[in-house]
C-alpha cells in the first residue's frame, strides 16, 4: 500500500525533500513507518538530533495521520493505503 508523507518546515531540509510516497506492506502501523523513515534519514527526522534540539528547543516531532494530530506513537496506529502522514517541527506563536 502507498503512503505519503509530508515533511514540512525545517524537516524538509533534513529528508532533502517535501514529500514522500512509501510502499509499506498491509496493516502497517504509524510507528514501523516513523522507524523506516527514521533508518532513512537518520535520527534527526524525529527531533533525535542535536541540532534539531538546539533549533526547535524541543526533540518532539508533531505527527498528523490525514490532519488529526496522532497524540501517543506507543498506541498501535494502523495505517491504510492513501493515508496522509504530515510530520512538523513544534510550533512557536507570539
Amino acid at each position: 500500500m502507498i503512503v505519503t508523507v509530508r515533511f514540512e518546515s525545517s524537516l524538509r531540509d533534513i529528508a532533502g525533500m517535501c514529500s514522500l510516497e512509501v510502499d509499506i506492506p498491509e496493516r502497517s502501523s504509524l510507528r514501523s513507518l516513523l522507524m523506516l523513515l527514521q533508518d532513512r534519514f537518520g535520527a534527526g527526522i524525529m527531533g533525535g538530533s542535536n541540532e534539531y534540539a538546539w533549533r526547535h528547543a524541543s526533540t518532539h516531532v508533531l505527527v498528523l495521520k490525514n490532519g488529526e494530530q496522532v497524540r501517543n506513537d506507543d498506541d498501535p496506529v494502523g495505517l491504510v493505503d492513501g493515508d496522509i502522514i504530515t510530520m512538523l517541527p513544534p510550533l512557536a506563536g507570539g
